[in-house]
């Protein structure tokens, strides 16, 4: 079954340095006149280190405050494509040719992450049928903020927006402060590393050492804005309360996330190596 479509075409602020109104400066393309309706049959396509994560997760809690709570929603894709609601993800085309498929027949909708959208690594069969393009320089500034682009994608009201957007700060929190995939600044405040005051003036600086992860913990275990939460891959990212304390202490014994390799790593120790990796 299809997604059904009114038309398509064929064709917190976060805790970052970053210039909140770089949104009214990076207006989004965003196709008119589209509202998704059930059964949601939704890929993200994302580059990696783009956001992509947060994109998937923010499309899951729109979907599910759109659907029944009985209902299931897959997010995992593996195999054959169900029949009913799913929001997968995907970082290439090579990965999931299923999913591309369904894509040229014009069977899902279809959401991108990238750095630049002026260079994006999809061919242009995925391109032309996004409905909503996420750039990372804007989640950056406002990760929050994204929610409000799918107002008119998914037919949301103004409570339905906040109900997602309390969902996704909690989640975030979660994200970037706990498990193996949490921002490298938290991974070297966690080995002692010295974080200077420059350090903190930095862009993509994330300030988990002002987050009580307890409370977070317990608030997303409570289904923030009324969605619950749906995680995956537990043995790199939170699923329960207690599950913060767990993972600092194997950051600190020297387990690390390698985007690269797909597997677990030694961590670098030395603070000026992690101070000049990676993005997050």
């Amino acid at each position: 079954m299809t997604t059904e479509l009114d038309s398509i075409t064929d064709d917190k602020k976060s805790s970052t340095n970053l210039d909140p109104d770089i949104h009214k400066k990076n207006p989004r393309k965003i196709k008119a006149d589209v509202i998704l309706r059930p059964p949601y049959r939704i890929v993200q396509f994302g580059e990696v280190r783009t956001g992509s994560t947060f994109m998937h997760q923010l499309l899951y809690a729109i979907v599910r405050i759109k659907t029944s709570p009985g209902e299931r929603i897959n997010m995992y894709h593996e195999g054959a494509v169900p029949r009913g609601n799913f929001v997968f993800k995907c970082h290439s085309e090579k990965s999931c040719p299923r999913l591309v498929s369904l894509v040229k027949k014009k069977k899902v909708s279809v959401f991108i992450s990238t750095s630049d959208r002026e260079n994006i690594h999809f061919p242009s069969t995925i391109k032309s049928r996004a409905l909503h393009i996420q750039e990372t320089i804007n989640i950056r500034a406002c990760s929050l903020c994204e929610v409000d682009a799918y107002k008119g994608i998914f037919n949301l009201t103004d409570t339905e927006i906040q109900r997602v957007k309390d969902y996704m700060a909690t989640y975030e929190s979660i994200r970037q402060c706990c498990g193996l995939q949490m921002s490298r600044w938290e991974r070297m405040r966690l080995h002692g590393c010295n974080i200077t005051e420059e350090d903190r003036a930095r862009p993509d600086y994330v300030q988990c050492e002002n987050l009580n992860k307890t409370e977070v913990e317990l608030k997303m275990a409570s289904n923030p804005g009324g969605i619950k939460y749906n995680g995956m891959h537990p043995k790199s990212n939170w699923m329960k309360v207690g599950d913060c304390a767990e993972f600092d202490r194997k950051v600190v014994m020297g387990s690390g996330f390698s985007p690269k390799k797909k597997k677990f790593v030694t961590s670098v120790k030395e603070c000026n190596a992690l101070k000049g990796k990676g993005k997050k």
